[in-house]
Order: C-alpha cells, then sequence, then structure tokens
C-alpha cells in the first residue's frame, strides 16, 4: 500500500463530530517525533541541524542522558532515541538525537494549523540534510493536564466487581491499536503535574499515536500522514470526555 492509499484509508465515520477548538484548552505539550536510520555518527547529525537551524532556534541546551557513555546510549533501548540536543525559540524546541528528531510545542498550544505550517517547514529542511537513510517510527504526542481528578468527568472507569474503585491517585496505561496505527493512553491521576517550578495539574492524559509501517515516503507524505495521526489523537481524546464535561469547555465546530 503507498502512501497516498494509507492515508485515505485513515478516514473513519465519527459517531460525533470532533471540536475545532475547546476552552480552556488543557494541552501543556505537543510533539512530533521521528525515528530513523543514519551513517553519520551522532556528533556529525548533531552539528549538520544546528548549523541549519540556529538562526530560528538560537539557544542549545545539552541534555543530562549525555553524561551516560555513548557505548550504553547506542545499545540501550531506553537511551537510544532520547533527545541528547534541545534547540529552543520560545515555546518550540527542537528535540534532536542521533536517532531521533522532533518538534515540540510547550505551553500555551498554538493549534494544529500552525504546529503542522511548523512541522512541514521543519521537517522540509531536515530532508534537505540528507543524512536520514529510512525512517522508522513517526510519532505524534499530546500531554493534556487538569487541575482536578479527570477520572470524575471521563468515560473511563475503575471499577471492582460492580463498584467504582474511589483512589487517591491511580494510571491506567493502554495499548490501543487502530489501523496502521499505534496509539498509547496514559491517564494518571494524583500526579504532581510540574511546568518548570510551578504545579499547573493534578491530572494528566497522554496519548501518544505512533506509525511504524509503509514510511518508505515519510518526507513526501508527511502532511497526509501528520494529519491522519492528529485526527486519531484527536478521535481518542474526545472519547474520553463525558458530554456533559465536554460542553463545559466551550467546543467549536
Amino acid at each position: 500500500m503507498d502512501l497516498t492509499e494509507f492515508s485515505e484509508c485513515m478516514e473513519v465515520e465519527l459517531e460525533r463530530p470532533l471540536p475545532r477548538k475547546i476552552s480552556p484548552c488543557p494541552i501543556s505539550e505537543a510533539i512530533i517525533e521521528i525515528r530513523y536510520e543514519t551513517d553519520s555518527p551522532g556528533e556529525a547529525v548533531f552539528g549538520m541541524v544546528y548549523s541549519a537551524f540556529r538562526q530560528d532556534f538560537p539557544e542549545s541546551k545539552k541534555q543530562p542522558v549525555l553524561s551516560i557513555p555513548e557505548q550504553i546510549r547506542k545499545i540501550d533501548p531506553n537511551l537510544m532515541y532520547l533527545p541528547e540536543h534541545h534547540l529552543v525559540n520560545g515555546n518550540f524546541m527542537l528535540l534532536v538525537g542521533p536517532r531521533s528528531f522532533a518538534l515540540a510545542v510547550t505551553g500555551e498550544y498554538c493549534g494544529w494549523t500552525e504546529l503542522s505550517r511548523k512541522a512541514d517547514e521543519v521537517f522540509d529542511r531536515l530532508h534537505r540534510l540528507e543524512f536520514i537513510r529510512g525512517v522508522t517510527r513517526v510519532g505524534l504526542r499530546y500531554i493534556n493536564v487538569f487541575s482536578f481528578d479527570i477520572l470524575t468527568r471521563s468515560t473511563l472507569r475503575l471499577i471492582r466487581g460492580d463498584t467504582p474503585l474511589a483512589s487517591r491517585s491511580s494510571q491506567i496505561v493502554a495499548q490501543i491499536p487502530s489501523g496502521n496505527f499505534e496509539n498509547t493512553l496514559r491517564v494518571a491521576n494524583g500526579a504532581v503535574v510540574k511546568m518548570g517550578a510551578s504545579i499547573v495539574g493534578d491530572s494528566i492524559v497522554d496519548i501518544d499515536v505512533s506509525l511504524t509501517k509503509d514510511l518508505g515516503g515519510f518526507f513526501g507524505h508527511r502532511k497526509s500522514i501528520l494529519d491522519a495521526a492528529h485526527e486519531e489523537e484527536k478521535k481518542l481524546f474526545f472519547s474520553l470526555l463525558t458530554e456533559e464535561y465536554l460542553a463545559t469547555l466551550n467546543p467549536e465546530y
């Protein structure tokens, strides 16, 4: 299946329309990541990326993973895809690693139109550096933060027998396949959610939509793939909210 056919296959008939916008918006962070194969060493990868993006992302921050020996980082599956450098411009960041690259936005969410436009520009410039042999994974992740127990306003339930299970803290993790996508859902309640030094919430809904198939032509079809992943994420997120709670968020369609 080529990627044009794939994007058409991802169109799913929805039971209810998806809002274009809600307010207040709970999104605290959105990340678009690719993982790739390359013949270039990690230092060379960062050098090329930094040279290409330093005018637009002037602030560079080394990440703690660099304190771990490179030989270990190369073989440990928990480390090999972690970014080693952040390039920062306001709320936007590039997360650069020897086998991964991501565009992230933190704080006030800019909306999908602006984020996808920025991603298209960034990935076009990345592709022109010509060090990526192939893309092995695409991920779109949204982290939503709430100041209350989100389970009380969610379609999710913790039940013991026939009785709802009350708890001060809980965590639900699920892998949910959907067509060619894999959705990783994590809902945590009673978690201290920080942004910088400030506590900003008590619950999170963390959704990571990933694709690992048919990525040979990713750069040529990146917009349709990311749009389909975004639709997938929205579909899952809004399915978690009760109709009553959604109505309080001033949805715009």
